[in-house]
């Protein structure tokens, strides 16, 4: 498996997992047509070591209940970089983009739970990381 051959080179190794949030407030990866729950893919997939575990390619509505998945299961250090906002397909066109500062307001709730690696995904631009670079602190203590 992918993780364990990373793991044997004795280099640290970010696991990420992209995931989504049902109505009724399940989480699960983001799979298409699947429905793997997120607790049980960490189960199978957190004993096999890893420096950190991410919340990664996700809306940024579905990181926190995300991020409380794995603050449950996961001892070590964790991050986060959703998206802060949607693309139109084939373009690569983004619209919906959550102001800097908006974003900035949500990674500091994540910061708050224990996440140490703080970035973006989709719609994540230079002056989003600037103003995270001045908003957040420059060493978040593991929870």
């Amino acid at each position: 498996m992918a993780i364990e051959s990373a793991v044997s080179t004795g280099l640290p190794v970010w696991v990420g997992y992209s995931c989504r949030t049902s109505n009724d407030g399940d989480v699960f990866l983001l799979n298409r047509g699947q429905d793997d729950a997120f607790d049980e893919a960490l189960d199978q997939l957190g004993g096999l070591g890893g420096s950190l575990i991410a919340v990664m390619h996700t809306e940024i509505e579905n990181t926190i209940p995300a991020l409380s998945v794995v603050k449950e299961q996961w001892s070590g250090s964790m991050g986060a970089f959703p998206h802060s906002g949607n693309f139109v397909m084939l373009n690569w066109q983004f619209k919906d983009i959550m102001s800097p500062e908006d974003y900035l307001t949500e990674t500091q709730k994540w910061a708050g739970m224990g996440v140490q690696v703080i970035g973006g995904c989709c719609g994540t631009t230079p002056e989003h990381i600037r103003v995270l670079k001045e908003g957040l602190p420059t060493h978040v203590p593991q929870v």
